[in-house]
């Protein structure tokens, strides 16, 4: 055999011998792990397979601390209880939690001593601001005056000074522009009694309240006289109707009296949320059916909602009195931690039944 040939087996041999020798290893390996390997489970045995999962634990957040926190404000609203007031509270509630202030809202059922006591009261726990609504031009200007010498910011929300800023020394104003919301109703009733074919100057007009000394009354019902003058009705034949108070059933019995007694006067009108909000049930009450007067009031009561999609109430005015505690809140803290002072109109919206659809639902939760 040639030296070549010698050469070429012995790598051969060589090259074998090392697939023979990886292969021995290789078949140790897969023995051992055979070997390693649970046994397999029978036909129709139940395997249970065991997850290992790593879990990262989240750490608890801290709380974040309120901006409002260690704050009290108080709001002194001269209402009954009843589906206005409750609206405002509503508001009211909504910011102090936002806020994380602490909130304290009393309703003095009309009655002026008893408002100005609860203001005196705020004063003495140094509140950090109280909302008051102010129903008498000269009542409040003493205790108002008091408290901003103390230290305690004052604001009005919903009824306000006749003269505003100057009547009282209060530091800002929230609610209603009343005179133009007046006039605006006037109007709107006043042009619906003309399309319906009504000789407006042998017409009476009746203006129902339930603060005939209020000064919401007193603007309001201006510009409800203004509007309909403007469409022919003598000024003479335009008179108020005391109805005592916001107390709900007597509102609805002298209204169910005076309609029974006048059945000639076909426009009428109501210069806050109560009386308007009876009006339906006192018309019913009277005999009166549905579109047989021209009526016009304020604010959107569930009654007043329910009294316009039946036809009994053609529009009321919305003063959206939920913003009226809920910005007195927020005000008076900024007046707080800011000094800012300002006034706030809330609006003069016309509902009627082109548009009441959107309120059915928010007036039963308190937003209107």
């Amino acid at each position: 055999m040639s030296e070549e040939k010698k050469a070429s087996r012995r790598d051969y041999m060589k090259t074998a011998g090392g697939f023979v020798a990886g292969a021995a290893v290789a078949g140790a390996v897969w023995g051992a792990y055979e070997l390693s390997k649970p046994p397999a489970a029978p036909p129709g045995a139940m395997v249970t397979v065991t997850e290992t999962k790593t879990v990262t634990s989240t750490p608890v957040a801290t709380p974040v601390k309120r901006p409002g926190e260690g704050m009290t404000f108080v709001f002194v609203g001269h209402w009954t209880a009843g589906p206005f007031g409750a609206v405002v509270q509503k508001g009211f509630s909504d910011a102090c939690e936002e806020l994380g202030a602490k909130g304290e809202f009393y309703m003095a059922e009309g009655d002026v001593s008893r408002q100005i006591n609860y203001i005196k009261e705020a004063v003495v726990k140094k509140v950090d601001g109280i909302i008051t609504t102010i129903i008498s031009d000269t009542a409040f200007d003493d205790p108002i005056r008091e408290a901003l010498e103390a230290g305690v910011n004052v604001i009005s929300a919903n009824a306000d000074d006749s003269e505003g800023s100057a009547g009282n020394s209060r530091k800002s104003f929230i609610g209603q522009t009343f005179y133009t919301a007046g006039y605006s109703l006037g109007e709107y009733v006043g042009k619906k009694a003309v399309e319906a074919k009504l000789d407006m100057k042998t017409q009476r007009a009746a203006i129902f309240t339930s603060f005939p000394v209020s000064p919401w009354h007193a603007e309001r019902g201006r510009g409800i006289r203004d509007g309909l003058i403007n469409y022919g009705v003598p000024a003479n034949k335009i008179e108020d109707v005391d109805c005592i108070s916001e107390e709900l059933a007597t509102v609805e019995r002298v209204q169910t009296g005076y309609l029974t007694k006048n059945r000639d006067i076909k426009l009428m009108f109501a210069t806050d949320g109560i009386t308007t909000d009876r009006f339906t049930t006192s018309a019913k009450g009277a005999g009166i059916k549905s579109g047989e007067v021209f009526f016009g009031g304020f604010d959107l009561t569930p009654g007043t909602v329910d009294g316009i999609v039946d036809g009994y109430i053609l529009a009321s005015v919305d003063q959206q009195q939920y913003l009226q505690g809920y910005f007195g809140v927020y005000l008076l803290y900024l007046m707080k931690k800011y000094y800012f002072v300002a006034d706030i109109d809330t609006g003069k919206a016309v509902i009627d039944k082109t548009n009441v659809d959107i309120y059915k639902e928010l007036s039963p939760k308190k937003i209107r």
